[in-house]
Formats: C-alpha cells, sequence, structure tokens
C-alpha cells in the first residue's frame, strides 16, 4: 500500500490535492492607517511588513520593493482607490471620467474634524510664537544704541563676582563686525594696566571719558 501511494501522483488521485498559498497583493485597507499617530511611524510599518512578505515568498525583486518611496505610494495609493473608486478605476482601463456629481453637507462632515483640529493647532502655534512674544517688549533688540568707543569706562562683568565687585576699567581697543557694530572691546584694569580682551555684551557702559 505504502509501495502504491509513492507512485501514485497527486494530479491521478483525486483525494490528493496540493496546496498553495500565494500572495499577489497586499490587501491592506486604509481603516488600519488609523492607528497610527505619525506619518513615519505608518510608512515604516508598511515597509516591514512588504518585507517580510517579500522574504516569504523568496522572491527576488526584493531589493527593489523595499525602499519607503515604494511603501509612501503604497499607502496613498490605498487611500485613492477607496475614496476615489470610480475615477480610478476609469483611469485604469482608460476611459472617460465620469462627469462631476452633485456634493451635499454631508460630504464636509466626513473630515470637519481634521479641519477643526488641524485650524485650532495652528491658532495656537501662532498664538505662542508672533503674539505672546509681543506682550513684553524687549527694549534691548527695539532701540538703537551707541557703539562702545574708546577711553569708554565701563565695569567687566565677573560671574564669580559680585555686581558691586566687578572691575572697572578703559577701553582701550574697539573690534567692529561688517554691520559696524561693536562686538569686542579691549579693556585695561587696574593700576597694573593689565589688558583684557572681552565680549561687548561681557561689559557695562558706566561713562564718557
Amino acid at each position: 500500500m505504502s509501495s502504491l501511494l509513492y507512485y501514485l501522483l497527486p494530479e491521478e488521485d483525486r483525494e490528493v490535492r496540493v496546496a498553495k498559498t500565494l500572495v499577489t497583493k497586499l490587501a491592506i485597507g486604509s481603516k488600519r492607517f488609523e492607528r497610527f499617530s505619525q506619518w513615519k511611524i505608518l510608512v515604516s510599518a508598511i515597509q516591514t511588513l512588504r518585507c517580510f512578505i517579500i522574504k516569504q515568498t523568496n522572491r527576488q525583486d526584493s531589493s527593489k520593493t523595499d525602499s519607503l518611496q515604494d511603501a509612501h505610494n503604497l499607502v496613498i495609493g490605498t487611500v485613492q482607490r477607496e475614496i476615489f473608486n470610480v475615477e480610478y478605476s476609469a483611469l485604469m482601463n482608460k476611459q472617460k471620467l465620469p462627469a462631476n456629481k452633485d456634493f451635499c453637507d454631508k460630504d464636509l462632515l466626513k473630515s470637519q474634524w481634521r479641519c477643526v483640529q488641524q485650524l485650532a493647532n495652528s491658532f495656537w502655534k501662532r498664538w505662542r510664537t508672533q503674539y505672546l512674544p509681543t506682550l513684553q517688549m524687549r527694549h534691548k533688540w527695539k532701540q538703537e544704541c551707541r557703539n562702545l568707543t574708546e577711553g569708554d569706562i565701563v565695569l567687566m562683568r565677573d560671574v564669580s563676582l559680585h555686581r558691586n565687585d566687578w572691575p572697572i576699567g578703559v577701553i582701550e581697543q574697539t573690534y567692529a563686525s561688517s554691520d559696524g557694530r561693536v562686538r569686542e572691546v579691549q579693556v585695561r584694569l587696574g593700576k597694573n594696566r593689565k589688558l583684557f580682551t572681552r565680549p561687548a555684551n561681557e561689559v557695562v557702559f558706566v561713562m564718557c571719558k
């Protein structure tokens, strides 16, 4: 009996059938996309799924289909086929596009909550970045100040000392940038006449000489 089964081909035996599972297309609906909170995470998940299926089917063109761009196109194509099913079928079959149908208020409600959420996020972002900073005027950046010049008496800041103990000195030389503003100064301190080079924002103007 065993020898008979060994030589019996599946095509000749009605009780034996060869079962094969072929994956031709990725049947992914757009409903599954709602589980992902970010676009990058969704595209990365689709890319990983495609690579897994390609490796399981032992396809040789895996290097051509495992890119992020292919996953990106798959997501967009899936949504387009579901939303514009009639137009998509007409384009694929090289047929004439159907005439525009009459729209109603229900079409606006489909994605109205997304529009409202996006508008709210945009409003609060502009509120924080454009309006709130204007409530507290920073005169340091709004008003023009005189440049430090040679001979000015200044205090040289020192984070290790109290403000009452900051050394006092005289500007010996100034260094201006391309816009004409003094960015660095050379200060002479004390009886030893030591010279120190400091940024202009590290000295405090006291008076002219």
